[in-house]
């Protein structure tokens, strides 16, 4: 039987609710290495126009709601799926694999790939020796090519 287009509406604003909570956690989280990067000195938080505080709190309201909102709404095993993917991006991936590990760009790139011709300042600076295999790989390979250019998400 066909979803009603009203609960995959429901579902579609409850899974862009919950990437923009992982986004505020992360920018939460993040602040302090995204101060340092060109590309991502602008943002909110550490361009002062936000304070980590409150998008610590965004992001937790947002992430309880839209998970609350997909479980009532739809059924609790779409919920909890979302809360994973909230949890994995928040914690696996942005406090964990980001400072921790270069799998950070494997699973960045996974994920999704961010603006071709990008070199990857964080990388450069982080893991020189991921940057020196970068340049001797092929350009173009997404999150395949390790990341210097095409490797992390837009969210980092």
């Amino acid at each position: 039987q066909p979803l009603n287009p009203i609960l995959g509406a429901v579902a579609i604003l409850c899974i862009a609710v919950g990437a923009g909570a992982s986004g505020a956690l992360n920018m939460w989280y993040d602040a302090d290495i995204d101060a340092q990067m060109r590309r991502t000195r602008g943002r909110p938080v550490p361009a002062g126009r936000v304070q980590g505080a409150d998008a610590l709190t965004l992001g937790v309201v947002l992430s309880l709601f839209s998970v609350m909102l997909m479980g009532v709404a739809l059924n609790w095993l779409a919920a909890g799926l979302l809360a994973f993917t909230i949890l994995f991006y928040a914690v696996v991936y942005t406090m964990w694999l980001k400072r921790h590990t270069a799998q950070n760009i494997v699973i960045g790139g996974l994920a999704g790939a961010d603006q071709a011709g990008e070199r990857g300042e964080h990388h450069q600076r982080h893991h020189p020796r991921l940057q020196e295999l970068h340049e001797v790989l092929p350009p173009g390979g997404g999150g395949a090519d390790c990341g210097g250019r095409h490797g992390h998400q837009s969210t980092h």
